[in-house]
């Protein structure tokens, strides 16, 4: 393990610039527990903001006038209602906005590939950890993440990198079906109901899209043999009409609140103000990523952050990216239950993937 752990050190981190450095100890950040992600994350988007030709790099663009305008739109109304919690949640997600477009300047394929070593090997000892967790009794892990959920979340971007890279032969294979088979132990031991069949649409739409017909239609069968086995691989399905029943009610709550503050919203964590008014089941969040950002910013506070994030978007089905579209397919249909992306290391790792569409244009750096 000291010898693999040096090996990946030697080729990947060591020697190769600084901003190199910097993107990969924040790649491994990530997989650590989540105070360290966010202090490591808001140290290099304040470092960016700092640093005048960084800011400008970044800045330049309609991106950084999207973040801006984002940040001016949306800061008064959790203020407003005295949502403190709110306004410093928020200044969160600013700054992983930032990191995402620090991490577009300097992102380029070389580095990207080092990076998706490392979340390979740093996820191996994510569910390393699950398992501990779970042999001293610890129910659904949440290994290093912050709940079971957001770990689910994070194996379903992890595991189809590496499915990706080992279709295309990119990285050692060995590894790739190592990593992927820990974290199917680790979605197992994190039992996320939404992250099972979030992997699975994943999966099916990076075949599809690499051409694969074949072991698509094995991986359909498959699919339809597991079907009466479903309740023994994932024991929380017997309740499931029960959990969509309460999160219904939070649905429901979110949707008023909402109507009720439809242009700019009430913050982040807003929910947590309107709950009880509405019938809702107490939450931190409305368990849907949609309802939730209508909720915190409103039909106009939502406007910059939906131009923002569209533009890989179109780049990326422009470009026909396989990975970037399978884990987006895969991440809107787990926002259809949870508010996937809202936390700092889910959020942060799905800043690493916005910069696959512009890998090609920062063909020096790293």
């Amino acid at each position: 393990m000291l010898k693999t752990v040096k090996s990946i050190y030697n080729s990947h981190i060591r020697g190769d610039g600084c901003e190199h450095v910097i993107v990969m100890l924040s790649v491994i950040s990530i997989f650590l527990p989540f105070y360290i992600t966010a202090v490591v994350v808001a140290a290099i988007s304040i470092r960016a903001l700092v640093l005048k030709n960084r800011r400008k790099e970044i800045f330049a663009g309609i991106d950084g006038k999207l973040i801006v305008a984002f940040a001016l739109i949306n800061i008064a109304a959790p203020i407003v209602f005295k949502n403190y919690l709110g306004v410093a949640c928020f200044f969160g997600v600013v700054l992983i906005l930032v990191y995402a477009l620090y991490l577009r300047s300097v992102m380029n394929k070389s580095l990207f590939e080092k990076a998706a070593d490392v979340m390979a090997f740093m996820s191996i000892t994510s569910a390393v950890v699950a398992l501990l967790q779970r042999l001293s009794g610890v129910g659904r892990t949440p290994s290093v993440f912050f709940n079971p959920n957001y770990y689910g979340a994070i194996i379903t971007m992890v595991s189809l990198i590496c499915l990706y890279r080992l279709i295309i032969k990119r990285g050692n294979p060995v590894f790739l079906l190592f990593s992927l088979a820990l974290n199917a132990l680790g979605l197992l031991l994190c039992n996320c109901q939404s992250a099972f069949f979030s992997i699975a649409l994943g999966v099916f739409v990076l075949l599809l899209i690499t051409k694969k017909y074949k072991i698509v239609i094995a991986f359909v069968a498959l699919g339809l043999v597991c079907l009466p086995l479903l309740p023994y691989i994932l024991p929380r399905l017997s309740g499931a009409f029960e959990n969509i029943s309460i999160r219904a009610t939070i649905w429901n709550a979110g949707l008023k609140g909402f109507l009720e503050t439809p242009f700019f919203g009430r913050g982040m964590m807003g929910y947590m103000q309107i709950f009880e008014k509405f019938g809702g089941q107490k939450n931190f969040h409305c368990h849907n990523m949609f309802i939730d950002l209508l909720l915190s910013f409103g039909v106009v506070g939502v406007v910059p952050l939906i131009w923002f994030v569209l533009r890989p978007v179109i780049k990326a089905f422009k470009e026909k990216s396989p990975v970037f579209i399978s884990v987006l397919a895969a991440v809107l249909l787990h926002s259809l239950t949870d508010v996937t992306l809202a936390f700092v290391q889910t959020g942060a790792l799905a800043a690493v993937l916005v910069a696959i569409p512009y890998l090609d244009e920062n063909k020096k750096n790293g």
